[in-house]
């Protein structure tokens, strides 16, 4: 997982620097994933915020849905860990 998070954040700054934003935010919202999977909820929480924002802010509506989709999943697993 610690390679995957590495690739993934690899990805993000490659798109980021390319002006890809579409690509990065699907790839910031794996990072998000990963980060919940390492037990860091509100560090994955507040990724998908900024992630859901700049999906709405581009119409990248199935970004935005995978947004809501991951926070979902991350609330449902915050509860069943505490």
């Amino acid at each position: 997982m610690k390679s995957a998070h590495a690739a993934f954040a690899r990805c993000v700054e490659i798109c980021d620097r390319a002006g890809l934003r579409r690509f990065a935010i699907q790839n910031g919202l794996m990072l998000a994933v990963i980060e919940s999977y390492f037990g860091q909820v509100d560090t994955s929480l507040a990724r998908i915020a900024h992630a859901r924002d700049a999906a709405r802010e581009l119409q990248h509506r199935v970004a935005e849905a995978m947004a809501d989709e991951c926070a979902g999943w991350d609330i449902d697993r915050a509860r069943t860990i505490r």
